[in-house]
């Protein structure tokens, strides 16, 4: 018999039921320490992912707040800009005129009052005259005459003067400036002249903008005048341009209105009260 087919005692087979046993004990074994190997990492995973995320909340928690320190302001105060002083500013304070109104109740001298009376009777007397002269002739029909501040207004409408965007006089405007002469030429205090324009741009190649138009109109009205013998040196052309509308310029009527040229007749310096 070969040693294959030997009859194995029953030492070795309790040896190898040993040995087997043995085997499947070290195996339990191990494999219970693996499953405790694992319980212990998940449980520390789990804290540690608490734990991240907890400081994370404590860092966005901190990022959205302010801390303050006591005795100390946050928030300065941006201190004011100030604008460059003028040097010219006292200057045009001390040439601009009075901006406060008198009080109602003043104290006038006999002086004052002796010469308020004389320019009240002045302006009343002028302005009598001057409407009487206006009624009586018909070259001056349409011309009006008014008091403001004791100077006598004397208006013209540029229908009877000049022709749209000109400053040529037409032949009604002529007589009616020659007419005007006659009385203008017996008063001595100073007259000035101003022409007036609506507010509709002007289009004319010869006045690029009305104040051009408006003082070439005054300077012809005072050219008529010296032409017919009204002293020069009395006299003043000025522009207004569209500047003092008498009335609103949104209707053709009052475009019309403000189309004029007036006279502004004045008292003598001496007679006014500063």
């Amino acid at each position: 018999m070969g040693p294959e087919n030997t009859p194995r005692t029953a030492s070795e087979g309790d040896d190898r039921r040993s040995y087997a046993a043995g085997m499947r004990r070290a195996g339990g074994a191990r494999t219970k320490g693996a499953d405790a190997d694992s319980d212990e990492e998940s449980w520390m995973t789990t804290y540690t992912d608490m734990v991240t995320l907890l400081l994370t909340v404590f860092v966005i928690l901190i990022s959205m707040s302010t801390f303050e320190k006591p005795g100390i302001e946050l928030e300065a105060e941006v201190p004011a800009v100030e604008e460059p002083e003028n040097p010219f500013e006292s200057i045009f304070n001390a040439l601009a005129p009075e901006t406060q109104p008198r009080p109602q109740e003043v104290d006038v001298t006999d002086e004052e009052m002796a010469r308020l009376d004389a320019l009240e009777n002045w302006s009343q007397r002028v302005t009598s005259v001057l409407q009487s002269f206006l009624d009586s002739n018909d070259a001056l029909d349409g011309v009006q005459v008014r008091v403001m501040d004791f100077r006598i207004i004397v208006v013209l409408r540029n229908k009877i003067l000049f022709p749209s965007g000109s400053a040529a006089l037409e032949a009604r405007g002529r007589q009616a400036i020659d007419a005007l002469a006659d009385i203008l030429r017996g008063i001595t205090t100073p007259i000035i002249v101003e022409g007036h324009t609506d507010n509709v741009p002007i289009s004319s190649g010869i006045y690029p903008s009305n104040w051009e138009l408006s003082s070439a109109r005054a300077a012809s009205v005072v050219r008529r005048l010296v032409a017919s013998g009204v002293d020069p040196k009395k006299l003043r052309a000025v522009g207004r341009a569209e500047t003092e509308p008498e009335a609103d310029n949104a209707t053709p009527e009052g475009r019309a209105r403000n189309r004029r040229v007036t006279l502004i007749i004045t008292p003598r310096l001496e007679e006014r009260i500063r």
